[in-house]
């Protein structure tokens, strides 16, 4: 494994070359991916770490979809762990009644532990150094090899971190799509608010030129003026239903009287025939 770059050569942030997760620095792998909501970049660990219940702990093989139904799984008593029977049973270590995943199980274990023995028993070591000949003159580098059981963890991660970036591709496309269409309602609300005022400015150019040399004020309204004016209006009903009230008892009595005289007049002359 060829040593990193020193801090003075890089051209980008120091975020960059760390793990979002775990902080480690210059880890051999990073994959990007979105995780609770939050795009970041994991080592190979890390993306295992959080992602228990999308792999087999035991062979690495990814459930794309879905996990394996019911009767084909055993679940960790301790952690959202997701193994295949078959794997279980075929290793005598993790197999009892209270299944426990080989991370729950043992407090040391690491996914891709690079160097020392691997986390599994019966297997080979997890790295050796081969000497390399690159066909110069110099001295060849000694680089690190990693065995079957480093690369399926390679491959899971990776696996893992595509299909959460797929996922948030999908996210980002429905969110832009969504965005699209709220900024077409309100660019079209623009649009008439516009058309609007270009007609009132319009309408007042067109009212200013047809009327040359006046300029229309508001009149201000009093407030004491209306009471005043209200109240002499009330007052003139007040006095014309007084005045026709008046008439009409007027008329009364003036029809009493006529009556009253044409019935003395004919009692007269009632009396005047008996005689």
């Amino acid at each position: 494994m060829e040593s990193p770059k020193p801090n003075a050569m890089r051209t980008k942030p120091d975020h960059l070359y760390q793990c979002g997760d775990c902080g480690t620095q210059d880890p051999p792998f990073l994959y990007n991916l979105r995780h609770r909501g939050i795009y970041r970049r994991m080592c190979t660990s890390c993306v295992l770490n959080n992602n228990l219940s999308s792999f087999c702990p035991l062979c690495f093989d990814v459930y794309d979809h879905h996990p394996p139904p019911s009767h084909l799984r055993v679940m960790c008593l301790h952690c959202p762990s997701i193994s295949h029977l078959q794997c279980v049973r075929s290793s005598t270590t993790f197999f009892n009644s209270a299944y426990q995943c080989p991370q729950c199980s043992n407090p040391n274990f690491t996914f891709f532990k690079i160097g020392g023995k691997s986390n599994t028993t019966g297997a080979t070591p997890i790295t050796k150094r081969v000497r390399v000949n690159d066909g110069k003159a110099k001295p060849s580098k000694a680089r690190t090899v990693i065995n079957e059981d480093l690369a399926k963890q390679l491959v899971a991660a990776a696996r893992i971190a595509a299909a959460s970036m797929n996922k948030a591709a999908v996210v980002a496309t429905v969110e832009a799509e969504r965005r699209v269409k709220e900024a077409a309602v309100a660019r079209g609300r623009a649009k008439e608010a516009l058309e609007r005022v270009a007609y009132l400015v319009a309408k007042e150019k067109l009212e200013s030129t047809s009327m040359p040399g006046q300029h229309k004020v508001k009149p201000q309204v009093d407030t004491c003026t209306l009471t005043k004016r209200n109240l002499t209006q009330n007052q003139i009903r007040a006095d014309e239903f007084e005045s026709k009230n008046t008439e009409k008892v007027r008329g009364g009595k003036e029809g009493n009287r006529l009556h009253s005289g044409h019935s003395r007049h004919m009692q007269s002359g009632y009396g005047r025939q008996e005689d």
